[in-house]
């Protein structure tokens, strides 16, 4: 077994005007160039003290929603910008160059029915003390009515380390005992962080408590 201990949580699952007020808070000439998810992520890295010896692991299923609809509404004349920023892990990218800090490692991962368990187990088997997991979404608009974008933008962020002094919670992992189970979406997770709800299940690579 593998545990981690949770030291800090910062859980955004804003309406429009709540993301509006986030934006507002963030620099204006660097704002005015982030995608909703950008200004998500780097609200709830606002405080995880991030240093050149963080590694963090960034978790997303349909990334920048509103990017990839703008590339795809400007056809025939195709926009290599809005292809760019669709593909890329643009809001974790936005965030970190925002405060123009390095770190040690970015490990970004993009899927869909067990993200959320592939990016904790990195985070559990990964050598170092401390690992920050961060994940989130952009509400689409037409993409949503396709199945392919959620309605809802958030995000959040774990600290996690190998101590137990202080934590607000423990993660296990098991790889002894993988399953078939149902993995929680991301914004499910993100749901259950904020009312500190304990979870568990089964995924192909392992159980989690």
């Amino acid at each position: 077994m593998h545990d981690r201990f949770l030291q800090s949580c910062r859980v955004a699952l804003p309406d429009a005007e709540q993301l509006a007020e986030l934006k507002s808070r963030l620099p204006g000439r660097q704002a005015r160039r982030m995608s909703p998810l950008g200004v998500l992520v780097a609200s709830v890295l606002a405080e995880m003290a991030i240093t050149r010896e963080s590694v963090l692991i960034y978790a997303t299923t349909f990334t920048e929603s509103l990017a990839l609809e703008s590339y795809l509404d400007s056809f025939p004349h195709a926009s290599p910008t809005h292809f760019q920023t669709s593909i890329h892990p643009g809001g974790i990218e936005q965030a970190l160059i925002m405060n123009q800090q390095s770190v040690a490692a970015l490990y970004p991962l993009a899927g869909n029915r067990d993200i959320l368990s592939q990016a904790l187990q990195l985070a559990c088997t990964d050598a170092r003390n401390e690992v920050i997991v961060v994940a989130g979404e952009e509400a689409g608009t037409w993409l949503t009515e396709m199945g392919v974008a959620l309605d809802r933008s958030f995000a959040f962020a774990l600290r996690l380390t190998r101590s137990a002094d202080g934590a607000m919670a423990r993660v296990t992992f098991d790889h002894t005992r993988s399953g078939d189970g149902v993995t929680p979406t991301l914004l499910h997770f993100a749901d259950m962080l904020q009312k500190k709800a304990d979870t568990d299940w089964h995924s192909p690579g392992g159980a989690f408590q």
